[in-house]
């Protein structure tokens, strides 16, 4: 979901304004996820992060295991 933001976010218009607010937004949204993905640890401890070195935190796909 939050890729899917930053995608839309690079997709708007790009006046100096724009790109100075996607900017902004895009950076929010990645420190925001980082602190995030921080509660659910303290919650379900090595459980989630054991589920964090599986799954990629915004690139979905990212971490494929060819067998």
């Amino acid at each position: 979901m939050y890729l899917a933001v930053i995608i839309y976010l690079g997709c708007q218009t790009f006046r100096v304004s724009d790109i100075v607010v996607n900017t902004i937004l895009t950076i929010y949204i990645i420190i925001g996820t980082m602190l995030e993905e921080k509660k659910p640890v303290l919650e379900f401890g090595d459980t989630y992060v054991k589920y964090q070195q599986e799954v990629p935190m915004l690139i979905p796909f990212s971490k494929i295991k060819v067998k």
